[in-house]
């Protein structure tokens, strides 16, 4: 996992260096690059969601100011699809993350009902004796 954020951290720090002599080709080639990255994590920390949306931003914000004048139509289809693949894959990470929580609330929960069960059923029997 760390490896992963460290590529993350040299890609930001690569696109300002090369965002001038990059081609559209290889801007979209560092794209797929970062997608595939995210795609084969198992998991996402909060602190990974901010990381990875810096990156994003990035990479739109370089894609607006320098590449889609130089674009055709299929490199804009890619980016496209880039860009949907990522918000895709945020949130699939995300929502085995909300899963997770909810299953150990699930559990929580079951465990204080059958507490609170014993307790009323404890007072039942301390009421009536029985």
């Amino acid at each position: 996992m760390k490896r992963i954020l460290f590529a993350i951290v040299m890609v930001i720090m690569g696109m300002q260096i090369h965002a001038q002599d990059e081609t559209v080709s290889q801007y979209l080639a560092r794209y797929k690059a970062f997608i595939t990255e995210i795609e084969a994590m198992d998991s996402l920390r909060s602190g990974d969601y901010q990381r990875l949306d810096s990156v994003y931003n990035e990479f739109t914000n370089l894609y607006h100011s320098t590449y889609k004048e130089q674009m055709t139509d299929t490199q804009i289809t890619t980016y496209t699809k880039y860009r949907t693949q990522y918000k895709k894959a945020i949130a699939l990470k995300g929502s085995k993350n909300v899963t997770k929580h909810i299953d150990n609330a699930a559990e929580t929960g079951v465990k204080a009902v059958k507490k609170a069960g014993s307790k009323v059923k404890g007072f039942l029997k301390g009421l009536f004796g029985k």
